[in-house]
């Protein structure tokens, strides 16, 4: 019978944030006086608001979170014009589906824009603290339906979820542990992730077919799968992973990283146990395994891996059982 998970989803250490001396809210109602506001803006000091925005229109992306570097006015001058329905439409992109051009091009062009834009978010708000952070950059990305769990009608021919793991690989790179643990709770919460992964686990595997798919892409394009060091692939791996007693973490680890049907794209669970294998279904299992065991993680013991192993290999039949 499968276990419930935890509901805190991963533990947070008790310790102060280390942003927790910074000011509540990047956007409080301090009074700035017409001097203040005008000496932090340099040269632009003698331009109206919307001509500065219709510069910013002719700046590229990183050019734009480069300017946001030189002042905190300049900064907030940039988080307005983001909020603009002008600096929405140009920078939060939605060619998802227009996958028309050859090589990947398209591809990798809207990504390398939600690699800057995740920059550039970065830099604008860099005062705030991770909590105000995340919620303002949830307001500023919810009218972006492909970033949401199941946002898209047809998810895998698109590439939202992809550019949201980008995004968010930008943004979150080179925060201490204690953030990034804030960073998925918040997911968490967002997503109600934990439920609908005990959803899948606690049902006879195949069951839930669109569900299984929906997690496998989330956790995959969102947030493993644009790392460019295998120890932070290891931490985001090991917060789906760990709250969960052992013979769960096999069924999420089989969701996300086995084989699956090359027509719709959804987990084969009979793969394993109707013959012998072929070795390409079994990569993704064997990779994710090799991450664990070789990032020399904490959280992963000698032990932890071998019995991991042991009840994805030797436990399939108990796997198409119901819980």
């Amino acid at each position: 019978m499968a276990s419930r998970v935890n509901s805190s989803f991963t533990l947070i250490p008790n310790q102060k944030h280390r942003r927790s001396n910074r000011r509540s809210s990047y956007f409080s109602n301090t009074v700035i006086t017409d001097s203040q506001l005008l000496s932090t803006l340099g040269n632009f000091k003698a331009l109206p608001l919307e001509i500065f925005h219709m510069i910013l229109r002719y700046l590229s992306v990183k050019d734009v979170s480069m300017l946001s570097m030189v002042s905190k006015t300049v900064s907030q001058h940039i988080i307005d014009y983001i909020s603009t329905s002008s600096g929405s439409k140009r920078l939060l992109l939605q060619d998802f589906h227009n996958l028309e051009l050859p090589d990947g091009r398209q591809d990798s062009t809207i990504l390398e824009h939600y690699r800057s834009l995740g920059l550039l978010f970065k830099r604008c708000t860099l005062l705030l603290p991770t909590k105000e952070r995340l919620k303002y950059i949830h307001k500023t990305l919810a009218e972006v339906s492909c970033f949401k769990f199941s946002g898209c009608a047809a998810p895998l021919q698109c590439l939202g979820l992809s550019c949201y793991g980008m995004f968010l690989q930008t943004l979150t790179a080179g925060w201490d542990e204690l953030e990034c643990h804030r960073v998925y709770n918040f997911l968490c919460e967002l997503t109600n992730l934990p439920r609908k992964m005990q959803a899948v686990v606690c049902s006879k595997p195949g069951s839930a077919r669109k569900l299984e798919l929906r997690i496998r892409l989330f956790c995959r394009n969102a947030l493993l799968d644009h790392w460019t060091h295998r120890s932070d692939s290891a931490f985001w791996l090991t917060r789906i992973l760990k709250p969960w007693p052992m013979v769960n973490q096999a069924r999420l680890l089989y969701i996300i990283f086995g084989p699956i049907s090359p027509q719709d794209g959804q987990v084969v669970w009979q793969k394993m146990i109707e013959g012998p294998t072929d070795e390409p279904s079994l990569k993704g299992l064997a990779d994710a395994i090799k991450l664990l065991y070789d990032t020399g993680t904490k959280e992963w013991t000698v032990d932890d891996v071998i019995s991991l192993v042991d009840e994805l290999s030797g436990s399939q039949k108990h796997l198409l059982k119901v819980g």
